[in-house]
């Protein structure tokens, strides 16, 4: 081994060494959540299922982290759900991934949503809504000690790419210690399901809206699941139209992911740099092959 690794690999056992002496860092559940990420993550290109819903074709440069992954990801980190996690992309390769962006996917069982609204957004009405829902959850969220969320305003104002039905926008916001960050928003309207894909990240905003817009022109709906496959008379119709719609999820989705900020604040990127880290790339600077049998849920690569 060179000099120059021996001199890393000292620096980073320095380095954990007062990592791990951090409280609060390192607790069993997200510990278990970042090693089954690393586990079962998909880093080959090819098409990757969606559930029964939709398809992904993975393209070079994201990697996908499976549903039960996923979610157990943002179980470790406090949150909740109400619709179905779909997965999660992300950015990277097989010997290089990061949680620098995050976009999350989940489906909901909305009934199929009529777009008749599309040209009548307001943007001040949909804020002022997003914001007084947000302002409501911040007390229980502060009973929970979680911290509050400000609602700074719109990064991008909802606009609805009708081709493609595509509801899109973009909420700047801060948390409880002034780190600012947005919550992208891209929802594919289908038969009778929603397909939310939520990014954020610790990177620029440039950077985050890039690679969702990039990911989510390779998602699709499998035929039957299609906005054009809807059935008048056959499937159910939402309730609500599209304005409705970006209040509602917005005000909940900022909630939903004012925790993963939080834990971004609070140094995540250490941690992932441990494990990965001695999840191989020590035993290449130590001059070893690291050989570990595929575990029971590692998903199969993709076609």
């Amino acid at each position: 081994m060179s000099k120059s690794n021996m001199f890393v690999v000292a620096l980073l056992f320095i380095f954990v060494d007062g990592i791990f002496a951090q409280e609060d860092q390192l607790n069993p559940q997200v510990r278990s959540a970042f090693e089954k990420i690393e586990r079962t993550i998909v880093t080959n290109p090819g098409l990757v299922p969606l559930g029964s819903l939709a398809s992904l074709n993975l393209q070079p440069g994201s990697c996908f982290v499976p549903p039960d992954t996923t979610k157990e990801f943002m179980i470790a980190l406090g949150n909740t759900f109400s619709g179905e996690i779909l997965g999660m992309i992300v950015p990277g390769s097989k010997d290089a991934w990061n949680l620098d962006i995050m976009l999350v996917l989940e489906s909901s069982p909305s009934g199929h949503i009529l777009d008749a609204d599309a040209n009548k957004l307001d943007a001040n009405a949909i804020l002022d809504s997003i914001r007084s829902r947000t302002e409501a959850a911040n007390v229980e969220r502060k009973n929970k000690k979680q911290g509050e969320l400000k609602v700074v305003g719109w990064d991008e104002t909802p606009y609805y790419d009708q081709p493609k039905r595509l509801l899109v926008w973009s909420i700047n916001t801060a948390d409880f210690d002034n780190g600012a960050s947005i919550n992208y928003n891209q929802n594919m309207l289908g038969r009778d399901t929603l397909l939310r894909m939520v990014a954020l990240g610790s990177v620029e905003n440039s950077k985050i809206k890039q690679f969702a817009k990039s990911a989510a022109s390779n998602i699709t709906y499998n035929l039957g699941k299609r906005y054009e496959d809807y059935q008048p008379g056959v499937d159910k119709v939402a309730e609500y139209g599209l304005a409705a719609l970006i209040a509602g999820i917005a005000a909940k989705k900022l909630g939903f992911f004012a925790l993963i900020m939080a834990f971004l604040v609070k140094g995540w990127k250490v941690i992932l740099l441990i494990c990965v880290f001695f999840g191989g790339t020590i035993y290449k600077l130590l001059g070893f092959t690291k050989t570990t049998p595929p575990p029971e849920d590692e998903p199969a690569s993709p076609q």
